[in-house]
């Protein structure tokens, strides 16, 4: 269960909204996606609040490699495991990035917009903002650069 955290100040909202405008309106080609990408900034929001990840302690890097194999280790703050080591396949079609996690075949489809060495990807999820316990939609957005 993801737990209630602070949300983000104005300026660090318009300081993310900067690093992750990059735009790529050509699509993506996986061996442009070659490389070890690390989290700069990964942050949810429901449109009115937004929780900053990064400054809680969660930690992204994810590896694409070009025979379409992919591994990430991934640090969530206040999550039993706090850190999870997946490996699997990705497929691209335009922008979206489908990873699919082996053995288990279970796969996400995340918004993909590429600008040179900077990836920024975008994935409906769940999240507590108001504390109360039930999880509200949310949109993670995820700001790497290799």
């Amino acid at each position: 269960m993801r737990t209630s955290m602070p949300t983000v100040s104005l300026c660090s909202t318009l300081a993310l909204a900067t690093l992750i405008a990059c735009t790529d309106a050509t699509g993506i080609e996986p061996v442009n996606l070659e490389g070890t990408w690390t989290a700069e900034a990964m942050a949810m929001s429901n449109g009115t609040d937004i929780v900053d990840l990064i400054a809680l302690g969660a930690a992204m890097t994810v590896t694409l490699n070009v025979d379409g194999t992919f591994s990430w280790l991934i640090t969530e703050p206040g999550l039993e495991p706090a850190t999870e080591d997946v490996a699997g396949t990705f497929f691209v079609s335009g922008t979206t990035l489908t990873l699919t996690e082996a053995p288990e075949g279970d796969s996400e489809d995340f918004h993909a917009v590429r600008d040179g060495d900077r990836l920024t990807l975008t994935v409906a999820d769940l999240w507590d903002f108001d504390g109360d316990g039930a999880l509200e939609a949310a949109t993670l957005t995820i700001g790497l650069t290799r």
